[in-house]
């Protein structure tokens, strides 16, 4: 957590983004290698192959799969609270978003991206069962969603699944999300393929604001 919220003293307040590269360049190291679960780790357990719960969804058909992740979080109530903080300033729209999960909200992601057609995935803490509960009664996402529930952490093999992901949606309050979308960013993904901040205007969700965004001190002032 220290060094997700970490800005060097020496980078001015409005040259963020020198300290943004150096996070890239350094989460791009940190995935050039992945574990598959040889040896031991530094706590002395046997390392884990991160590459396990990719592995349990599609198997054989593990390296051409398309799928989309969902990380849902309620944080114990925590994620109310701090989205709402953000909408003051980003302007994201809380009620049937990151929060909620909504099916309308998933659909206005996924289907000009063309992704309704493949897998979805929802990883969640288990504490909103609203958001599971309406992704899998809705008539177009339900057949395609696979669920992950109770995970209050995500191991090291959850986050390879949502960073390896086509697409993915997260709550921004969540510092596991922003981790994702900063991994992704640092990977080159495309910035349409994750999706934290989004505002929604009449009927129409549009994003407010990019990636980036998890990089901004500014922005990483509303987490706290």
């Amino acid at each position: 957590q220290k060094l997700y919220f970490y800005q060097s003293a020496n980078v001015g307040v409005n040259h963020w983004t020198e300290t943004m590269y150096v996070h890239a360049a350094f989460l791009q190291r940190l995935f050039l290698r992945y574990n598959q679960g040889y040896g031991y780790v530094h706590n002395g357990l046997r390392a884990a192959d991160v590459c396990t719960t990719l592995n349990m969804f599609f198997r054989e058909r593990a390296s051409e799969a398309k799928y989309t992740v969902i990380h849902s979080r309620y944080l114990d109530g925590n994620a109310e609270w701090r989205l709402e903080k953000m909408a003051k300033t980003t302007k994201i729209t809380v009620e049937g978003g990151a929060l909620y999960m909504s099916p309308g909200y998933v659909k206005a992601i996924l289907r000009p991206l063309g992704m309704l057609e493949h897998p979805i995935i929802l990883l969640s803490d288990g504490q909103l069962p609203s958001v599971e509960r309406g992704l899998l009664n809705d008539p177009i996402i339900g057949p395609n969603l696979m669920v992950l529930s109770h995970k209050d952490s995500l191991d090291g093999a959850d986050v390879a699944l949502a960073v390896l992901a086509d697409v993915f949606i997260g709550n921004p309050a969540s510092i596991t999300s922003g981790f994702v979308a900063r991994s992704r960013y640092a990977l080159g993904y495309p910035e349409k393929s994750t999706q934290l901040f989004r505002r929604k205007r009449i009927h129409r969700w549009y994003s407010v604001c990019n990636e980036e965004c998890v990089f901004n001190p500014w922005m990483l002032g509303q987490w706290v």
